[in-house]
């Protein structure tokens, strides 16, 4: 395996100022100070002591620098991501053309952790029919898209790919995006307490005036009604220019029981209210709705099927072909072995927050192939945080675990219950071959074969 070129920290400061440079000007000495601490892996408390700064100061100065390059990205930057983010931004500047997957995959890849990556970024997997089918839903009145995957598959980007796509036909498309995940516990304890929050929220991005007081009627009708009158009559009445409205990581509603099926209902049925033949049906064409929701909760979730079954256009997010990862590592300048190569399709398969977290982690020159796929199933793993996060809900469910260890522990395709298989699948554990189950990548089947054992 060999490395062409390396990213410095002398590039990285470069790219940092041609990014910030026209909005925000070039970073002064003490920005610069703290970005170089983040790269060589320092604390703020070190940044103060170099700088004879007080440590309150040096934080709040890089929450500024950070909150600057996450209003021209488009997207939150702390400093565990940074340093990615420039690095992709420094690759683009090398090679700009996109990976072109013969029309055939309908995947779009997230940089590692969640990171900044731009919408004409090399590291993302252009689609072929998938992406197409998204552009042309988008483009029907009244349409509702959902987007859903396990956590860290591309939900986001393709997401922004649409949403540039749709103002690229029509410049008056407008495009809000509610994120439930910003939502407080408290917003979750009472059905028509969530759903006021939800209008108001709503009217908020639009830049609307709250007039809930006004429309809301809790002794004539019931929450449904409110809702969706607050919609007609005030929210979507004047509008003259469609409107896409994003609810995002809408899986924290599912969950809560006394809110999922409710709110889930309703979804359902605003999708069909741009068919009715009455007035309304036309401020309903207005509108499209895209809901964009990780899978990996329905493991912990009594149900077998997704709440939102049978409910507009579904996208899934598949695995990348091994042609695929092959030209991902062209792009990170790296030249595996065909022997290496087959190790590493064994160990990641192609599970795309592995594939893209393995190749930036062999980018930086510091390790071998060998030693990250030592590391890789133990508690050393730069994928960790990834896998703690699914034995935790593993140990939780004592028989889910006795089915993915009968899955893992198995060298031939198993099958078990309809109910666990969904679980498994939706968690992203589990491949599906017909009705039986094989582990999704050797690190799943190497990690959890010795936590999970009954």
């Amino acid at each position: 395996m060999s490395n062409n070129s390396r990213f410095t920290w002398d590039e990285a400061k470069m790219i940092a100022n041609q990014i910030l440079k026209e909005k925000y000007g070039l970073m002064n000495e003490l920005e610069i100070a703290i970005l170089q601490a983040v790269w060589n892996h320092e604390d703020y408390e070190q940044v103060a002591a170099k700088e004879c700064k007080d440590y309150t100061h040096i934080r709040g100065v890089a929450s500024k620098l950070w909150k600057k390059l996450s209003d021209i990205w488009g997207v939150k930057v702390t400093r565990t991501k940074v340093r990615n983010g420039l690095e992709q931004e420094w690759l683009k500047s090398q090679n700009t053309k996109l990976i072109d997957n013969g029309g055939d995959n309908n995947l779009i890849l997230e940089s590692p952790d969640d990171g900044p990556v731009g919408l004409n970024s090399g590291f993302y997997v252009v689609r072929g029919s998938t992406e197409k089918d998204c552009y042309q839903q988008i483009e029907k009145p009244g349409a509702l898209l959902r987007i859903k995957a396990p956590k860290s598959t591309g939900k986001t980007l393709l997401l922004n790919k649409i949403i540039a796509y749709a103002k690229e036909q029509d410049i008056n498309f407008q495009a809000i995006i509610l994120d439930f995940d910003q939502a407080s516990r408290s917003v979750f304890t009472e059905y028509s307490k969530f759903l006021k929050w939800f209008c108001g929220t709503v009217g908020k991005l639009l830049e609307l005036e709250n007039q809930l007081n006004e429309y809301w009627d809790d002794d004539l009708y019931d929450e449904h009604t409110n809702t969706q009158t607050y919609f007609e009559d005030y929210l979507l009445k004047e509008r003259t220019q469609p409107l896409i409205l994003v609810l995002k990581n809408i899986d924290k509603v599912f969950e809560k029981e006394n809110i999922r099926l409710d709110f889930c209902d309703l979804l359902r049925a605003w999708s069909q209210l741009h068919t009715n033949s009455d007035h309304l049906a036309e401020i309903w064409k207005q509108v499209r709705i895209i809901l964009v929701h990780s899978t990996d909760i329905y493991g912990s979730l009594n149900i077998n099927t997704s709440p939102l079954d049978g409910v507009g256009l579904t996208v899934t997010l598949s695995d990348f072909t091994p042609e695929q990862i092959r030209k991902l590592e062209k792009r990170y300048q790296l030249q595996l072995t065909e022997d290496e190569f087959n190790q590493f399709i064994a160990m990641f398969g192609g599970h795309p927050y592995f594939v893209q977290n393995a190749l930036s982690y062999l980018k930086t020159g510091e390790h071998t192939l060998e030693h990250l796929l030592d590391i890789a199933p133990t508690e050393a793993s730069p994928f960790k945080n990834h896998l703690r996060k699914h034995l935790e809900i593993l140990q939780q469910n004592s028989e889910l675990a006795t089915a993915y260890y009968q899955v893992v522990s198995a060298i031939s395709p198993v099958k078990i219950s309809t109910p666990l298989t969904f679980k498994l699948e939706s968690m992203g554990l589990v491949e599906v071959k017909k009705d039986d189950c094989v582990p999704r990548c050797g690190l799943y089947r190497q990690y959890f074969l010795s936590r999970i054992q009954p």
